[in-house]
């Protein structure tokens, strides 16, 4: 499933209904179970997550990604957040994301990019350097979606992304536009680096769209928890050791936060009055659900859960 659907399956028509709904949280006939869930973050202040590795296409195997890949018995490096309010930001690139008529926006190093034919590009063999959309201010931490159209399909001759802590080399996969992450931006403006040897790189139609939620991620491909299924249980496996995912807080989540885990085979585990600092929050710990919220639950948001987790957990 591509984001764009898993977008679309929520925004349509589902916030209104939540929010008018007399059931919501507590079993109303009109919402699913995990629509029950997601209704908890529809609560204004509400904050958090909604880890569910039973959404297929939430998961890809890696941070970087173009179609949700995630597949049992393979590892998992990015799952969603399963919240409803899963609608990308606005497009933040300068000019619209378009080269029509120039560059404005953009601070094209001489070596290697330059602005020709309504895009910008990398020059032959140039050595490696940066476009950087300096007009754009990142947030701290946040999570964001860069969509453009390339012609690069080798390691060779590409684009990278740049604007958090990691990056990879974009290739359009057979004429596909790309999308990569940049998650917990750590710079103040996202670039592409140029790499050509031999052949021209070109870069057009950017989107930089801010995205919803706090997804989990694990950027080394070795500390990678594996997707199973036992049964019609999925779940991830953390192998013990060095096994996790994370996902960056911009702000404190406070101290009263309430962390439930559907635990395989066995069943909701709900910790209550926990506290939750700004910045990186790791979990190592297998699970087929996850939720976090930064308030207490109310009974009927406390049944919700549990009976959803539990259902996770295949009891």
């Amino acid at each position: 499933m591509s984001l764009a659907n898993y977008i679309a399956k929520y925004v349509a028509g589902f916030s209104a209904r939540a929010l008018t709904d007399p059931g919501i949280g507590g079993g109303g006939p009109s919402l699913t179970p995990v629509e029950q869930v997601q209704a908890i973050f529809q609560v204004p202040g509400t904050e958090g997550f909604f880890w569910d590795p039973s959404v297929l296409g939430n998961m890809s195997s890696g941070i970087y990604t173009q179609i949700q890949d995630a597949a049992v018995n393979g590892v998992v490096g990015l799952l969603l957040d399963n919240r409803p309010d899963s609608t990308l930001g606005p497009n933040i690139a300068p000019g619209g994301g378009t080269f029509t008529g120039g560059a404005t926006g953009w601070a094209l190093s001489g070596s290697m990019w330059e602005y020709a034919s309504n895009r910008i590009q990398t020059k032959v063999a140039g050595a490696p350097d940066y476009a950087v959309a300096n007009s754009v201010v990142l947030g701290a931490g946040a999570f964001y979606a860069v969509d453009f159209d390339t012609n690069s399909n080798d390691n060779v001759n590409y684009a990278t992304v740049y604007g958090g802590p990691y990056s990879a080399a974009a290739n359009n996969n057979g004429g596909l536009r790309v999308r990569k992450y940049i998650l917990g931006a750590n710079t103040s403006y996202m670039s592409f680096r140029g790499v050509a040897a031999s052949a021209s790189v070109y870069v057009d139609n950017v989107e930089i769209r801010k995205m919803p939620g706090h997804p989990a991620m694990q950027n080394n491909a070795g500390k990678r928890p594996v997707l199973k299924k036992t049964g019609s249980v999925y779940w991830l496996d953390f192998d013990g050791v060095d096994d996790a995912m994370f996902t960056v807080f911009q702000t404190s989540l406070g101290t009263n936060v309430t962390i439930a885990r559907s635990i395989p085979g066995v069943g909701a585990s709900i910790l209550t009055g926990q506290t939750i600092s700004a910045g990186t929050w790791t979990d190592s710990t297998d699970h087929s659900g996850l939720i976090m919220v930064n308030r207490s639950l109310t009974a009927p948001e406390l049944a919700a859960v549990t009976a959803l987790l539990n259902a996770r957990a295949g009891v």
